[in-house]
């Protein structure tokens, strides 16, 4: 302006190199930008000679539970690899092992990584291993994805493409990792820009690239059904949903929709025109496999087919195929050929077995299941299986009830329980990792400040030869009787695997409570109209003060130094003598408020006060039911006790140990374990398409042990159904009793026919998972105790031992009973 005369008498003394020299401060704090960044011009010339890598996050976990995407970019061949991961600690491994394969494959040697600076990448094992490997790191600057642009730009493609093939397949957003892997898939053999119309795949191997087998994602098809698995009636194929390639089977991944289940097979008639989709809430198996079982072909693979959809509707999914219960067996092993135990789960196995159909009314005509009562999120049809749908009667098997709750079938279905965190990764990397991780760091400002559990010192202070025991947190979701959440606590505990005995620990045993010393107690207060309250105590095992001198590691998702360990002063979860500490001091307290322990139970307390009248306090670790004709003595247990613990008051008994207590307005007690059997249910997989059981064996059914029957597989399941059946029959169910002790016996080497034996009971209780103990007010029902015994030696075919078995009543319901083999063979 001064230079055009625009401006008189100014700038007098300020030639033009002192105006271009001169620096504002100001301008350049308040007007700073980022420059633009320019394009890249280098490429590498060979395979492997530079590779881009990043991780991406999908909003929803996909079918396996997983929720990352990391993802490996040749520069030279624009070849795309990516593998889905359940958190970012896994990056390194899957390095590792994509590193083996592509370097096998091509015959190349990986020289330059380019990440960003994220935590995955720079860690001490991923940096030694590039050195060994002599591999140069590449990182970009933080908050400057521009710098890796290449792998910031493939996921964009990623997921656009993943959102573009969910539209189009109408499939929910759990299929994320399906249709990432076909969109990677399709993306290696379409020609690149920046390759002269060649395809990455082809640049990579000097391969001509094949398309013969694309067929559009979400597609309706028909998978031919292996003969081994199907009679002679029945469909010979299944309607499943296309969701990619399996290339290290070379064969198609279907979803099927009747089982939840993505399935891999090659015989199969595409519909490349129909898209069936799925709804948005379809529940689906969160399974750590990627592949959840194989459809087999014995014969050469044909052709595939690609058809146009009939205009008539197709039918739906594989109905369940019926046989003839005159030609059916519950033992015979030719039932079925799979080895996945899971297979054995199908609905039309309790036909097979000649199960009884789901029980049926008065004028013998089924039973119309009960629709689910629909929450306000989730629409009138939602399958979601917490929230199963149920048989709508009120069944009894062994005690003739009443519906004395008119409302009752109108309740909504008790909500099944979802499995918790089982590591600190699991927790950090699931849709509450907030939540676990404000209940990770109250746990331990709780146990260092309040308690004073430990001291942080250094690991020069632990003596030569002693153990430092590991630590870890331990995740629970805390629910009421109805599955509701109540609550999340994360516990520090000590594996206590690492310790020694008589050094680190001496005596172990602590008792708790019966079962069946608990339906006493219950049976008494139904029949007396006593008062029956819950109380729960606060971090019992941080009370105790120790008897040796233990160390444990710090805990993880803490900043510590690498050489601070922790002091224990007090037990914690986890050592082994805890239980026993706590139980001393807990019964220091009981005594001191005039209880003692009864010389049957040692953790069932009796008092006796001034007018005679009986209190009594069932003790099993925290847990507390206090059963008293007044509600004083109630009061004054709980007071007594809070001066020394915290204490939670629950209030009248609702729900303890996995037992529902119903208590009903004319004073009587019901007992179910409606929840639990519902989740054991889920657990094996048994929905609403189950079939029930009015049995809980076959009558007559007589099983043999043959080693070498079974696989590996089988028992696990087998001790896993055996172990949640053991827990039902102690707790409410003893009608479960006989079968349960009777397939036991068979835990060491179970067969297809012991785990078809074991579902039998499963269906039983599917269909009578109602069934409640019910105790009775009246002082004339207890009077006596009323006891059963027998015993039945011919039925032991293997070992010519007498089944011997009790049940005693009390209040009108069994409180106990027992059931197993002679001690010795008997002979006539």
């Amino acid at each position: 302006m001064i230079a055009a005369g625009l401006l008189d008498r100014f700038g007098a003394g300020y030639s033009d190199k002192d105006v271009e020299e001169f620096v504002c401060n100001a301008c350049l704090g308040s007007k700073g930008h980022r420059l633009p960044f320019p394009d890249s011009e280098s490429h590498s010339p060979e395979r492997l000679g530079l590779v881009h890598s990043d991780v991406l996050l999908f909003p929803t976990p996909s079918l396996t539970g997983k929720r990352y995407l990391v993802t490996f970019l040749d520069d030279h061949s624009r070849k795309l690899w990516a593998y889905v991961i359940d958190h970012k600690s896994n990056v390194f491994p899957t390095f590792q092992t994509w590193l083996a394969d592509v370097e096998l494959e091509t015959n190349a040697r990986l020289r330059v990584l380019q990440t960003d600076n994220g935590g995955e990448y720079q860690s001490n094992a991923f940096t030694e291993f590039c050195k060994s490997k002599g591999i140069h790191r590449q990182y970009s600057i933080p908050y400057t994805p521009q710098q890796n642009g290449c792998a910031k730009r493939v996921n964009l493609s990623i997921v656009e493409g993943v959102l573009a093939l969910l539209a189009d397949s109408h499939l929910p957003a759990t299929f994320c990792d399906e249709a990432a892997a076909y969109f990677v898939y399709c993306k290696n053999r379409c020609s690149h820009s920046a390759l002269a119309k060649q395809t990455p795949e082809s640049v990579l191997n000097g391969q001509r690239t094949t398309v013969t087998a694309l067929h559009p994602f979400g597609c309706a098809v028909w998978l031919t059904v292996a003969p081994d698995l199907c009679s002679k009636l029945d469909p010979k194929a299944a309607r499943v949903i296309f969701t990619g390639y399996d290339l290290a089977s070379k064969a198609f991944c279907f979803f099927d929709h009747s089982t939840n289940k993505v399935v891999i097979g090659q015989n199969a008639t595409f519909l490349d025109d129909d898209f069936p989709g799925l709804p948005i809430n379809t529940p689906v198996d969160a399974d750590d496999t990627e592949r959840q079982f194989v459809i087999p072909a014995d014969t050469p693979a044909p052709a595939v087919k690609t058809r146009t959809p009939l205009v008539s509707p197709l039918p739906s999914p594989l109905l369940a195929p019926f046989s003839s219960p005159a030609t059916s067996s519950a033992g015979g092993p030719s039932l079925d050929d799979s080895d996945d135990p899971l297979d054995l789960l199908n609905s039309d196995t309790a036909v097979r077995l000649n199960l009884m159909n789901i029980h049926r009314s008065d004028d013998d005509t089924l039973v119309t299941p009960a629709p689910a009562i629909d929450s306000v999120e989730q629409p009138s049809n939602d399958d979601s299986p917490d929230e199963i749908d149920f048989l709508s009667r009120h069944h009894c098997a062994f005690i003739a009830t009443e519906n004395d709750d008119p409302t009752l079938e109108a309740i909504e279905p008790v909500k099944s329980i979802t499995s918790d965190p089982q590591t600190w990764r699991e927790a950090m990397s699931s849709d509450e990792h907030d939540i676990w991780a404000q209940a990770a760091a109250a746990e331990f400002t709780a146990m260092r400040d309040d308690f004073k559990v430990f001291t942080i010192e250094p690991c020069s202070s632990v003596p030569p030869g002693a153990t430092i025991v590991t630590s870890k947190f331990v995740w629970k979701t805390k629910r009421d009787a109805r599955g509701d959440v109540t609550g999340r606590k994360a516990r520090l505990v000590a594996q206590g695997n690492r310790q020694r005995d008589g050094i680190d620990f001496s005596e172990t045993f602590a008792p708790v409570a019966r079962f069946s010393s608990i339906c006493c107690l219950l049976a008494l207060a139904a029949a007396n109209g006593y008062h029956v309250h819950q109380a729960n105590i606060d971090k019992v095992y941080l009370h105790g003060e120790l008897d040796h001198n233990i160390w444990i590691t710090t805990p993880r998702g803490f900043d510590f130094p690498s050489d601070k360990v922790l002091r224990l002063w007090r037990s914690i979860y986890g050592l082994k003598q805890a239980g026993r500490i706590w139980n001393c001091h807990i019964d220091t307290s009981l005594r001191s408020l005039g209880y003692k322990a009864t010389g049957t139970d040692h953790c069932i307390y009796s008092h006796i006060d001034d007018q005679q009248r009986p209190h009594y306090i069932a003790l099993y670790v925290d847990n507390l039911l206090i059963v008293s004709p007044v509600l004083n003595e109630i009061e004054r247990v709980i007071s007594g006790l809070e001066q020394r613990y915290g204490v939670k008051r629950l209030g009248p008994a609702k729900y303890i140990l996995g037992i529902q207590i119903r208590r009903l307005d004319n004073g009587s007690i019901a007992l179910s374990q409606e929840r639990y059997i519902m989740d054991v249910l889920a657990r094996f997989h048994f929905d609403t398409t189950t079939r029930g059981a009015t049995v809980p064996m076959t009558p007559g059914l007589s099983l043999t042990a043959v080693p070498g029957q079974g696989t590996e597989r089988i028992r696990s399941w087998y001790l896993q159904a055996i172990g949640s059946l053991l827990y039902i029959s102690l707790g409410t169910r003893p009608d479960i009793a006989f079968a349960v002790s009777y397939l036991s016996r068979f835990a060491n080497n179970p067969g297809r026919c012991h785990w078809i034996a074991v579902k039998h009971v499963l269906c039983y209780l599917r269909a009578t998972y109602r069934d409640e103990l019910l105790y009775t007010r009246g002082p004339a029902k207890v009077t006596g105790v009323v006891g059963y015994s027998d015993a039945n030696w011919g039925a032991c075919v293997d070992m010519s031992i007498s089944t011997m078995g009790f049940v005693f009543y009390l209040a009108g319901s069994a409180v106990s009973c027992f059931r197993n083999l002679g001690p010795e063979a008997q002979c006539t």
